[in-house]
């Protein structure tokens, strides 16, 4: 087991080999913070985008929450295996990053510290303004974008939404 583990991408461990987080998720708070609250537990997702296509993998709701990095404005989300169902600021934005690589154990600093919630466009275009290579999409097209990867990589266990 502790082979297939190590094997695997995006798979993190405590000193006891015990598994702490794997690909989106962990128990651990990280910095910023994606709180990710569901079926009774808080965990911690590694990047915006994340909170997007776990509910769909996991097929449970999800209570969102998130600081933009520009306002410091708390963003509150409603997340089911559907899609997003409720937010607290009318037009949040998310921004993106095209990987230079594959996901691997860098995966939180090559990819998802460019990954975030912002409370407005004109936050998240301030944000991405220093940030070459990174992108802002939709709350929508974020979400959009999360179906599709979900529907690719496990087309037999999710089934066609």
């Amino acid at each position: 087991m502790t082979e297939t583990l190590a094997s695997w991408p995006a798979v993190f461990t405590d000193s006891a080999g015990r598994v702490t987080g794997f690909w989106g998720l962990t128990i651990s708070e990280l910095s910023p913070a994606h709180r990710y609250e569901s079926g009774g537990r808080v965990l911690y997702a590694w990047c915006a985008w994340d909170t997007l296509f776990l509910p769909g993998r996991l097929g449970q709701p999800a209570r969102v929450t998130s600081t933009c990095p520009v306002t410091g404005e708390l963003i509150e989300l409603t997340v089911t295996p559907d899609g997003v169902t409720g937010t607290s600021h009318p037009e949040p934005v998310v921004s993106f990053l095209v990987p230079s690589g594959p996901f691997d154990s860098g995966v939180i600093e090559s990819f998802c510290h460019f990954v975030h919630f912002f409370a407005s466009r004109q936050a998240g275009e301030q944000w991405a303004a220093s940030r070459p290579g990174t992108f802002l999409l939709t709350l929508g097209e974020a979400a959009e974008l999360a179906a599709r990867a979900n529907q690719r990589m496990f087309p037999d266990v999710l089934g066609t939404r």
